[in-house]
């Protein structure tokens, strides 16, 4: 994943025609001082990018568990159909969240889409949608914790 380039700027960057006698001098400092912010900044960047997909698949996987106890099985293969993994598109790493990968079984997306046929508490309609819905504050909650985890080292 490529990390967002970071600048710290504070007043002039160089000096042409100085005020005055110690200005370019005063001005390096300053840069010299700034580029070692930008570079202690960098090192956390890296470091939450490096955490971040097992903070990810952590923080979703109680959400996962809530989307199976919602969804429909009547013959088990939807709700087994479930998967939770790291995956990349390029050089960038992502998390997926999901049913029916690669469309098996065919039918996931007609079941979760169908809120007129009814189902038998606990499953229903939009079974995906409901658990991250109903989830997000706590999948917030263990995100933020475990950003802290990962920076305790623990």
């Amino acid at each position: 994943m490529t990390i967002p380039k970071i600048k710290l700027r504070l007043g002039k960057t160089r000096v042409s025609r100085p005020v005055y006698p110690s200005e370019a001098g005063f001005v390096a400092s300053i840069n010299q001082q700034l580029a070692q912010m930008e570079a202690n900044l960098r090192d956390l960047f890296d470091q939450v990018t490096e955490v971040s997909v097992p903070v990810m698949v952590q923080a979703l996987e109680p959400t996962k568990v809530l989307a199976e106890y919602y969804t429909p099985k009547k013959t088990g293969k939807l709700v087994n159909s479930s998967y939770l993994e790291a995956t990349s598109k390029g050089r960038n790493p992502r998390v997926e969240l999901g049913f029916a990968k690669g469309g098996d079984p065919d039918y996931a997306v007609y079941v979760h889409e169908m809120v007129e046929i009814p189902h038998a508490e606990p499953t229903r309609s939009k079974f995906l949608q409901a658990a991250l819905t109903e989830d997000l504050p706590n999948i917030y909650q263990r995100l933020v914790d475990g950003y802290a985890e990962a920076f305790r080292g623990e």
